[in-house]
């Protein structure tokens, strides 16, 4: 039976490369070739074998051919000088070779020419000190798997049992796990026709096990079973890693047929002997989870189409439950924690296969038995935080834990709540408890892939318990908040709190005690003298709480918060924003953006919170003064929350400066992520509201600087997010809705309703077109379409310009032409009167004439636009020597000349003194602000020139566009143009 790999037939967008990939494989062969950096290589790998865009070009026909004959050349060339190839490149070779190889003809091709022997062979000798050439080795190997010709080459040759030993011997986790892997898919492969050869296989794999029983029972007089044989289990852990990984593989698989020579072979009661022998933790539970791993199996296979069973007649519970006391009984506790894991994880693999166990009509599931277990260690922590006697009185008083502990006991069976029992004796005399339960966590967090929702609230309850009864602890005990353990302990028992809720959505009608959440995270932040690492932990916790509403009045959609627990966080967090630590100050600011969020959207409450604390301006202050530029950043963020309440709004705008202040981070700020949040901020502020009339002029300028002068990408991404909205809001103000005109608007200029015709239309558009070459739009647009370094901007400026152009094509706009038209002018400041769109510089004759002869306003719109028809041609020949408007803006006005001057003498200067003069190093630094310069305008017909004839804005350059980025073809040019210039081999650019 062949197993044959589709070919792809060639194709223009496959065949286009056959060219460069030859030349490119090509230069790999040359002998003096040296890869500094590797990442050039993966990449071309990575298009070839189709990661990047699930097309696998390698399986083109010709490519396909290309490839083998590359790979043949190759191993002529090294066998022919016995010259050895770079890793670099013998790891391309072997990993392109099992990619090929999958393919029986390939494969057959290039083992007639003893290729594989070959490379195999250079890669072995390369092992020692290039472990990518044997992971590349085993890849190959295993692909040969594949097909029928590949599966008898692998079992008529050794390397299978030279692969078996590096699973054993390797010490890189890779190569073990690239072993493992092997190892899984050739039994898989072969169980079907070749059983003993898989007998043989397994046998070899469980060889040390018997042997180490064997030996140790020549020896039973001399030595004490009990004795911890730390030898032993050093010799056996790869053994039992190795089996760990193949029968878990397999089980998750249900491979039958390999699970059941397992059982054939009795390595259930091997491991059972040896476990006696173990008396180290990890020892003990390395046996037990391979015994578990074929244990499961048997029950599988015992209860295969039994629907339902008993409690007490589950098969071989007992000796599982009899082990878990067992090793109880040694101490073990971390033994118990992660076996209970593992089996939930065997868990997930068979549920389905195994029956439900009953107790009196009721499904007593495995997974909450190992979930009841696993939360031991947490539970008792009540006892050792409060004391027995007080741990007693909480547990009777409280009627949610009481009924917490009820419903745990209801769904535990038998076995495990006598196993808890044991376990509760020997967990309260243990010191280290808060390490265990530090761990329970850890393994919680691991676990939740296999919870649902109602599991993940039962893992949630104890949890909050556990932080209330810690707080406790922390008022009896105050030393314990500087005690490392305790630090560690409280951190992980946050972490895991809000990664439970951030995950399952976990709200009051999953666990009432969700609504405690809020009042515990805020008595936890007043407690003083907490490291910094906890506050902001806390601070995280806080946050969620409120995001997630987390307080019985938010729950209840109360929006009155006076004299509820929410009312304290607006002090709390104005004292955290004062904090010497950075770290607090920035997690307190997150909580402060969730506040502001919730005041303009769900609670309107909340921003009473921020005013009466002032919490508006000190957000403002850290946004321009604080010390660390990620503190800055996240205050900006918070101002683009806090701005959308409309009397935080007003309140800034009573304040000196606040536009300037604002702007003034466009030309101080040298960090990119806080000027990105301020022109963010700034898209939000157009967005809902109007600048004041007097920073008009300045916004536009610092504007226009920031979607074309910046530095950084981002700005430049959200400042055009800026300039779009601008022209969304005139358009809307013009009549449009939804990116279209309607029949009908109202006008606010003639107070009627007006008729949107086609001409009206066009008359509105084009008095947009006027205003946005006055404020600098329209050249910002342009500009920012041309952007050649930066990708991103100019794809969404070339988006947001292909919509507008759709806009005049559907409202027939044409390209203008080379005579005069109504939007043929020079567009320079204007007042509401302008006529038409058309608009003059102050004092010119243009001016003084359109003002004399004629006034828009006074006719109705389709009388206006033929009146303004018939006098293009007297106003044009004043308005094409208009000269286009080029501003500068300094921010420091010092003479020039002076400053040449000035920059002339200290060079031909050797007076020390003077220098000193200049700078000394006890002067404070001085905030500089950055020159902008050149804000020009750009005139409405050149840029309706522009987008009818830029190639950016065509539909077929977008798509020619999108196609060139990132493509397979650019890499194969600069792999070439690197090689292609002497002594340059530096391949570091990606």
């Amino acid at each position: 039976m062949a197993f044959l790999t589709m070919e792809i037939e060639p194709t223009p967008s496959t065949s286009k490369y056959n060219e460069k990939i030859e030349k490119v494989l090509q230069k790999f062969l040359k002998p003096n070739f040296v890869v500094k950096n590797d990442v050039y290589l993966n990449l071309f790998l990575t298009h070839l074998i189709g990661k990047e865009n699930n097309k696998k070009l390698i399986y083109n026909k010709q490519l396909n051919e290309q490839c083998s004959q590359w790979i043949i050349q190759a191993y002529h060339l090294w066998d022919k000088d016995k010259n050895k190839p770079s890793i670099p490149i013998l790891s391309l070779v072997l990993n392109l070779a099992s990619h090929l190889s999958t393919d029986e003809q390939v494969f057959v091709r290039l083992n007639s020419q003893n290729v594989y022997e070959s490379i195999v062979a250079i890669a072995q000798e390369n092992g020692n000190e290039a472990p990518a050439a044997i992971v590349g080795y085993i890849t190959l190997v295993c692909s040969f798997l594949e097909h029928k010709s590949g599966l008898q080459w692998v079992l008529a040759t050794n390397y299978w049992t030279e692969i078996v030993d590096l699973g054993l011997k390797a010490h890189t986790l890779y190569i073990r796990q690239k072993a493992y892997e092997f190892v899984i898919k050739l039994l898989q492969k072969t169980v079907k026709f070749n059983k003993s050869f898989c007998t043989n296989l397994i046998k070899l794999l469980i060889k040390p096990l018997t042997d180490a029983l064997n030996s140790s029972l020549k020896n039973i007089e001399n030595v004490n079973t009990e004795v911890v044989n730390k030898e032993l289990f050093e010799s056996l852990l790869p053994t039992l890693t190795f089996l760990s990984e193949v029968t878990e593989s397999l089980l998750k698989n249900y491979d039958k047929d390999c699970l059941q020579i397992f059982l054939e072979l009795n390595v259930l009661e091997t491991l059972q002997n040896i476990l006696p022998l173990s008396q180290i933790e990890d020892f003990s539970y390395m046996i037990v989870k391979n015994w578990l791993n074929v244990l499961v199996f048997k029950f599988c296979v015992k209860l295969e189409g039994v629907k339902q069973i008993r409690e007490l007649q589950t098969p071989d519970n007992k000796l599982f439950f009899t082990i878990m006391i067992s090793e109880l009984e040694k101490v073990h506790t971390r033994f118990v924690l992660k076996i209970c894991h593992h089996a939930q994880t065997l868990w997930s693999y068979s549920s389905t296969r195994l029956p439900m166990c009953v107790r009196g009509g009721e499904n007593i599931e495995f997974q909450n038995q190992m979930l009841i277990i696993q939360l031991m260690p947490v539970l008792l922590l009540t006892c050792q935080f409060l004391g027995n006697e007080k741990a007693s009185s909480v547990m009777l008083n409280d009627d949610y834990r009481r009924c917490y502990i009820h419903k745990w006991v209801t769904i535990s069976a038998i076995r495990t709540i006598k196993i808890c029992f044991k376990w509760k004796e020997l967990l309260e005399k243990k010191k280290d408890l808060i390490d265990d339960a530090t761990f329970s966590f850890q393994l919680i967090l691991k676990s939740k892939k296999l919870l649902n929702r109602e599991k993940a609230a039962m893992f949630f309850q104890p949890l909050v318990y556990c932080l209330r009864d810690s707080l406790t602890h922390c008022e009896l005990h105050p030393e314990v908040k500087s005690c490392p353990r305790f630090i560690r302990f409280l951190d992980s028992l946050i972490d895991t709190l809000i990664d439970v809720v951030t995950t399952f959505d976990i709200t009051w009608k999953d666990s009432i005690e969700t609504i405690s959440v809020l009042k515990l995270a805020c008595e936890f932040l007043n407690y003083p003298l907490l490291c910094n690492k906890l506050v902001v932990k806390g601070l995280k916790l806080l946050d969620m709480a409120i995001s997630r509403y987390m307080s019985p009045d938010m729950v209840l959609l109360m929006d009155n918060h006076r004299d509820s627990v929410v009312a304290q966080t607006g002090t709390l967090l104005y004292a955290k924003c004062h904090d010497g630590s950075w770290e607090i100050r920035d997690s307190a600011l997150e909580v402060v953006y969730t506040l502001s969020s919730n005041a303009h959207s769900k609670y309107p409450a909340f921003k009473n919170i921020l005013l009466d604390v002032e919490l508006p301006q000190l957000v403002l202050k850290m946004a321009l003064n604080d010390g660390e530029y990620y503190v800055r950043a996240s205050a900006v963020k918070c101002l683009q929350e806090l701005i959308q309440s409309s009397e935080i709004w007003e309140l800034y705008l009573n304040m000196d400066h606040f536009c300037d202040d604002i702007l003034d981070i466009f030309q101080k700020e040298t960090e990119g992520i806080v000027r990105k949040e301020a022109a963010e901020l700034m898209y939000k502020i157009v967005k809902f509201y109007e600048f004041p009339e007097e920073t008009q002029h300045r916004l536009h300028d610092v504007m226009t600087y920031a979607a074309t002068g910046d530095l950084h990408w981002e700005v430049k991404l959200y400042s055009l997010k800026f300039w779009f909205k601008m022209v969304e809001k005139l358009l809307m103000d013009e009549g449009m809705i939804d990116r279209k005109f309607p029949s009908v608007t109202f006008s606010k200029e003639h107070r009627k309703i007006v008729t949107l015709n086609d001409v009206e239309v066009k008359r509105r558009i084009i008095k947009v077109l006027n205003q946005l070459s006055d404020i600098g739009c329209l050249a910002v647009l342009k500009d920012a379409v041309e952007d050649e370094c930066h990708i991103e901007v100019s794809q969404a400026a070339t988006d947001f310009t292909r919509r507008l152009l759709d806009l005049f094509k559907k409202y027939k706009f044409s390209e203008p032409s080379p005579y005069p038209e109504v939007f043929n002018v020079p567009s320079t400041p204007c007042n509401a009167s302008s006529e038409l769109g058309i608009i003059t510089p102050p004092n010119s004759v243009c001016g003084q004439n359109n003002r004399s002869k004629s006034n828009s306003d006074s006719l109705p719109p389709t009388e206006a636009t033929d009146d303004l028809m018939g006098k293009e041609a007297e106003v044009f020949t004043d308005l094409t020597n208009v000269t286009p408007m080029i501003y500068e803006i300094n921010a420091d006005k010092s003479d020039s000349s002076n400053a040449d001057k000035i920059l002339e003498d200290l060079l031909n200067s050797n007076d020390m003194a003077l220098l000193q003069g200049i700078y000394s190093p006890t002067d404070e630094p001085k905030t500089t602000s950055i020159q902008i310069k050149k804000k020009s305008y750009l005139p409405p017909s050149e840029y309706l020139n522009f987008i009818f004839n830029s190639p950016h804005c065509s539909k077929a350059e977008q798509t020619k566009t999108s196609q060139s980025v990132d493509e397979f073809d650019s890499l194969l040019d600069d792999i070439l143009e690197e090689y292609g210039t002497s002594d340059v081999n530096s391949m570091d650019c990606y």
